[in-house]
């Protein structure tokens, strides 16, 4: 029988996304900090021959279904889940955890619940301010909360969708601070399970990637 996976909550990287969504409004306009929840393997790792295929990992996932409606019915904001590796997570540099949790940000839309697909082997604004390596080393990074990173807006994933249906656009920092100050009004409602501390998942199991084919919302 497949060990069961244990999630607990990364709450350190909750707190980082804010933040980053504070200082960097019009990078990742699309994202509200308080629709992203960020869970940790903590009773598994990824194996060598993982390690060596992809050196870093997360990923992030859209809440849907009957846990999306669940969600919903409870008034609870998150609608999508980044996973990673409690052990990979403690080991990285507070520079790496930043650039990983950005590219997963950016693969969230304005359309909630849709996510961006990379617009080349990875997404163009990474490669542009951090080099081609960026997900190899950590040579080429900075804190991007210590340091003003300048961000090439013009290549924001998900623009292209403002310009086929002028349905969405991405706002200015003025209209993100507006935007700030109406979620702040917002009640942010912690989902926990009857234990009150983390998500358990029966059925994520691994693939061959080292993802987990199953979270706590598949």
């Amino acid at each position: 029988m497949a060990k069961e996976t244990h999630y607990s909550r990364i709450n350190v990287a909750e707190d980082m996304i804010e933040a980053l969504c504070d200082k960097y409004p019009d990078v990742f306009w699309a994202v509200k900090p308080n629709m992203v929840i960020v869970m940790g393997i903590d009773n598994k790792t990824r194996s060598e021959a993982q390690k060596k295929k992809a050196p870093y990992f997360m990923k992030l996932k859209a809440i849907k279904g009957a846990e999306k409606a669940l969600l919903i019915d409870n008034n609870i904001p998150s609608r999508y889940i980044i996973e990673a590796y409690w052990d990979e997570w403690n080991d990285w540099k507070e520079c790496r955890k930043q650039v990983m949790l950005s590219n997963e940000l950016l693969k969230i839309t304005a359309d909630v619940g849709k996510t961006n697909s990379y617009d080349c082997s990875g997404f163009k604004i990474l490669m542009d301010t951090f080099g081609v390596n960026w997900n190899d080393n950590d040579e080429d990074l900075k804190d991007m909360l210590i340091f003003d990173v300048d961000f090439d807006l013009d290549l924001r994933p998900g623009l292209d969708l403002d310009a086929e249906n002028d349905e969405i656009e991405a706002p200015s920092a003025d209209d993100a601070d507006d935007d700030a100050a109406d979620d702040a009004d917002e009640e942010v409602v912690e989902v926990v399970d009857d234990e009150g501390e983390d998500w358990k998942s029966m059925d994520a199991d691994e693939d061959a990637d080292g993802d987990t084919d199953d979270g706590p919302f598949a």
